[in-house]
């Protein structure tokens, strides 16, 4: 397999014996040499939803407001400059979270 990472040339090659034991030993092949410096690290997207905006939208779905409309609401918290448009999470994400509160 090839995995090959988002914005950087490096590529990875694991190679694995066939009938491998838990001794036995596996080779990774690297292609490129990583060229990351700390300014394109900082500047690089991060996953997931920033904590201030979860703060706002915890309380819409503890009060159980469907995902799609606490987009909607966010929306408008862009609009008034509440929100910066970047730090908009998808509608997959409010889901997600919505789920994961659910579990707790």
């Amino acid at each position: 397999m090839i995995y090959k990472m988002k914005s950087c040339p490096v590529k990875y090659k694991a190679i694995i014996p066939f009938n491998s034991k838990e001794k036995d030993e596996m080779i990774i092949l690297m292609k490129y040499v990583h060229n990351h410096n700390r300014k394109e690290l900082h500047n690089s997207k991060a996953r997931g939803i920033l904590q201030k905006v979860k703060d706002l939208i915890e309380p819409l779905l503890i009060n159980r407001v469907k995902p799609t409309k606490v987009f909607k609401i966010l929306e408008e918290y862009v609009k008034n400059k509440l929100v910066k448009k970047e730090e908009l999470p998808t509608i997959n994400q409010i889901a997600n979270l919505r789920r994961n509160l659910q579990k707790k």
